[in-house]
């Protein structure tokens, strides 16, 4: 299994979720974001996955951590009528934060 594809595949389905979101009614918009959770949550789970054996950089992965932190974060924002939902969301940025370099943009955002 090659991990650049993994997250190449896992940045599609983000995107295609993502696009159908603005054009759908609150019943399918809800769907759309239970599915977009899934995906986020597959990303943490093959962001905690990577190791420097398996040729990817730190770097790499802080990149590919930080890019579905922001998709997450912003989610949130989203989700204002839905508390459990935001909470979600949240709590994914979090986690996918700590696969990041400690800088002032992320930790503003951990608050």
């Amino acid at each position: 299994e090659d991990r650049g594809q993994v997250f190449t595949a896992l940045r599609c389905l983000v995107r295609l979720v993502l696009s159908k979101m603005g054009t759908t009614n609150e019943e399918n918009r809800v769907t759309n974001l239970d599915a977009l959770r899934s995906y986020l949550k597959m990303a943490v789970q093959k962001v905690s996955q990577l190791s420097p054996a398996e040729g990817l950089s730190a770097e790499k992965k802080s990149e590919e951590a930080n890019w579905f932190r922001k998709i997450a974060w912003n989610s949130a924002l989203q989700c204002e009528s839905s508390p459990d939902m935001m909470r979600d969301f949240f709590m994914l940025s979090y986690q996918l934060s700590q696969f990041c370099p400690s800088d002032k943009a992320i930790l503003i955002g951990q608050k």
